[in-house]
């Protein structure tokens, strides 16, 4: 509890170290999110910012970003779908002030067609998919990614980071909530398609935290490092780097003992298949708080 306190404390020096935006718009110049929950899946606020702090190159600037609720993780598996869809396991990282023993966990991430998660989104949750820079506005404010974890057949105790693809599409999909109008655009965000997991490779499930930074040497999503085994933990002697976070965003990982792949053709998302998350307006949340009942998988020992 002390040192979810502290990090909230110094996300609110690090804010407030920053510069007033100097423009109009909905952005609020000192803001911590909020987070809801609606049928489980806990959501999470995504501040106003300025274009230019959240995109690499200069063709933002000053254009305000408003403010929007994603869910924190991608949108789970439900209970006995693990026959029928592939559902990579995933920590889904999370780097926002907000303590909370829910962030930052290994889960089993549905993979869908696009059209399927389209569906999901608006009428089952009441919103829709996120834009492309609305995920890239959530992945550099907060953090949130979601992070395959591979113990590598082929390499002698490594571990791969890469992150899951999530489906994105333009800002006019809300018009029909049961199909995708070619108007859309779907896409993947990130637009790479992870390396293919071979036979005897093997997902791991892991628990992340927040490290400090010179704690272990940086390792950027996309990149591999050396794994400890510890009695039944798996430790990489490293901690995952999420690139061009505004908030500090390395973790260290606990995990548990590998399930290896049945064979190379296993199921894996594809430029047809991904992960995906879902955007609400606010008065679409069942709550504000964190969600009351735990659906998360046993942390790892």
């Amino acid at each position: 509890m002390l040192g979810s306190g502290l990090r909230a404390a110094a996300w609110l020096v690090f804010l407030g170290a920053l510069p007033t935006p100097a423009f109009a718009g909905p952005v609020r110049s000192l803001c911590v999110p909020s987070v809801g929950e609606k049928l489980g899946v806990r959501f999470i606020e995504v501040c106003p910012a300025r274009a230019g702090e959240v995109f690499d190159d200069a063709s933002g600037g000053d254009r305000a970003l408003p403010g929007f609720w994603i869910s924190a993780t991608p949108l789970p598996c439900s209970h006995g779908s693990h026959e029928t869809l592939d559902c990579p396991t995933v920590t889904a990282l999370e780097a926002s002030p907000v303590g909370s023993r829910l962030r930052n966990r290994p889960m089993r991430a549905s993979v869908l067609d696009a059209e399927t998660a389209h569906r999901i989104c608006t009428l089952r949750f009441g919103g829709r998919l996120p834009t492309a820079a609305e995920r890239e506005h959530a992945r550099h404010a907060l953090g949130l990614v979601s992070l395959l974890v591979r113990e590598e057949a082929a390499q002698d105790r490594r571990v791969a980071f890469d992150e899951l693809p999530e489906w994105v599409a333009a800002e006019d999909c809300e018009r029909n909530p049961s199909t995708i109008a070619p108007e859309c655009r779907v896409s993947l965000s990130p637009p790479i398609v992870p390396r293919p997991r071979r036979e005897g490779d093997a997902l791991l499930a892991c628990d992340a935290e927040i490290a400090d930074f010179g704690s272990e040497p940086s390792v950027a999503i996309g990149g591999s490092c050396e794994l400890g085994i510890e009695a039944e933990r798996r430790r990489p002697r490293c901690a995952a780097f999420v690139p061009h976070a505004a908030y500090p965003s390395r973790f260290t990982l606990a995990c548990r003992d590998a399930t290896p792949e049945v064979s190379e053709a296993a199921a894996r998302p594809t430029s047809e298949l991904a992960a995906f998350r879902c955007v609400l307006p606010r008065r679409a949340l069942g709550s504000l708080g964190e969600p009351v009942a735990d659906r998360s998988p046993p942390r790892a020992p």
